[in-house]
């Protein structure tokens, strides 16, 4: 995983209030705390369609996908954040542009 793809998995689980420890022997994310015994574990939306899914539920967002056109959009109701992006390789593009607008949410919390 490269040092962006850590920032933006790490600032998107900042934006849903989730701790995450890096494992450098690994190379993934491991989640330190959650609501649910059975969501411990590694923590990879940029990876696996679940977690993209469970970024988009917990921070409102609205996600796009037009196949035909080959564009992704992802915006979030409050802050209002958008990201649109043309996309080669939808399933991986719908990831990352949700992961990135979660590091957007992620960057706005002090």
């Amino acid at each position: 995983m490269s040092d962006s793809d850590r920032d933006l998995t790490e600032l998107a689980a900042k934006a849903i209030g989730e701790e995450v420890e890096w494992l450098p022997s690994q190379k993934v994310f491991y989640r330190k705390s959650c609501d649910w015994p059975q969501e411990k574990g590694f923590f990879a939306p940029l990876h696996n369609d679940g977690e993209a899914l469970g970024l988009v539920m917990k921070l409102d967002m609205t996600v796009n996908c037009n196949r035909d056109e080959l564009t992704v959009i992802v915006q979030t109701r409050r802050p209002k954040l958008l990201k649109a992006v043309r996309s080669n390789n939808c399933d991986a593009d719908v990831r990352r542009t949700i992961v990135e607008v979660a590091a957007m949410n992620g960057r706005l919390i002090k």
